[in-house]
């Protein structure tokens, strides 16, 4: 079984122009997915007439990223910006001229997959921590497209040892932390903590707003004292 899901990955990633045909087959052949996602919306008090068209834009965005995660290696720093445009950089830059590092708090919101890779292109590469996926060759097939513009993959239990070393941490110190740092996000912008920029232009009928480009916004940084950071 986990040959076969290897090489209809493999089929996939070869074939992006069919990329939204894919994620429509997702969406049918796992109809699962779109009743979580009806569900979360229901219960994150979305109007019942939004919720349709909120779950097909996920399913839309997939393709995107399905897309976008195919195409990984041919891009290089010369052409990703044709790709991916920052809005607010200079908080990313300002936060790292502190000289302790950076921090950059994520979700899986637009296409999570290429911010993260250009931004090894445009910047600098950088350490992204991951949950390995169940099947090994999916797995080494991703990883490796991943780390083409020069980031790190860190798993889980990587992050510990190295990261609180000499104590002992569990999974639920993990997932503690990230609560905490979710925390001092909102508090740092209760009302608007994370803000997606849509990506326009493929599928837009209005050809003199049209932009190719997905997009990654840095936002301030936050301060906390949380999970061992100092």
């Amino acid at each position: 079984m986990k040959t076969l899901q290897y090489w209809v990955v493999r089929l996939v990633l070869s074939t992006p122009a069919w990329a939204p045909f894919y994620a429509k087959l997702l969406d049918l052949g796992a109809p699962r997915l779109r009743r979580v996602a009806l569900r979360n919306l229901e219960l994150a008090g979305y109007p019942e007439a939004e919720r349709r068209g909120i779950a097909d834009g996920v399913f839309t965005s997939i393709g995107r990223l399905i897309r976008g995660f195919a195409f990984f290696p041919r891009l290089d720093r010369a052409n990703v910006h044709e790709w991916i445009r920052y809005e607010g950089l200079e908080n990313f830059t300002s936060a790292k001229a502190r000289g302790r590092g950076v921090l950059v708090a994520t979700a899986h919101l637009g296409n999570w997959e290429l911010s993260a890779f250009a931004h090894a292109w445009m910047t600098a590469p950088m350490y992204v921590v991951i949950r390995p996926l169940d099947n090994p060759r999916i797995d080494a097939l991703v990883e490796r497209l991943r780390t083409l513009s020069g980031n790190r993959l860190i798993g889980k239990k990587e992050l510990i040892a190295n990261f609180w070393q000499g104590a002992a941490v569990t999974d639920n110190a993990v997932v503690q932390c990230i609560k905490e740092i979710r925390r001092a996000l909102l508090a740092f912008s209760p009302e608007k903590p994370v803000r997606k920029i849509r990506r326009e232009g493929t599928n837009s009928k209005e050809k003199e707003r049209s932009d190719p480009c997905s997009g990654v916004e840095f936002m301030p940084s936050a301060q906390w004292l949380a999970c061992g950071l100092r």
